[in-house]
């Protein structure tokens, strides 16, 4: 039997300016590193320092790919709508209400505590 591969990892990073990152890698915390030492994608470099917002798992590097690809063409509510699962699910509720739906996105970016690497 064949030794069992690393799988890939999409990324989602929040920028100085606010903006979201997406990308792919075998280690997150590593990337994540050479992101906030100017060493990574040009994007990121000039928006110094990232922190991790989300990752999910992916057995091989076209997946992670593929995925990386359809979440870049998300707008950033949507983004951030992945990061807290249930926020697509009370945004649902929100509009059937007649409520501003982007009021929680503000609300989430409040309250949330960035996952620092060391």
């Amino acid at each position: 039997m064949g030794q069992t591969e690393k799988p890939w990892f999409v990324y989602l990073v929040r920028c100085s300016d606010g903006s979201i990152y997406t990308g792919i890698s075998k280690t997150v915390t590593k990337r994540i590193a050479t992101h906030n030492a100017g060493k990574g994608a040009t994007y990121t470099a000039q928006r110094r320092p990232v922190s991790l917002l989300y990752q999910e798992s992916h057995p091989d590097q076209g997946s992670a790919l593929r995925r990386e690809a359809q979440i870049k063409k998300w707008r950033k509510g949507r983004k951030e709508a992945l990061v807290v699962p249930d926020h697509s699910k009370r945004r649902g509720r929100l509009r059937k209400r007649g409520e501003d739906p982007l009021a929680l996105v503000d609300q989430f970016k409040r309250k949330r505590t960035p996952i620092r690497i060391q």
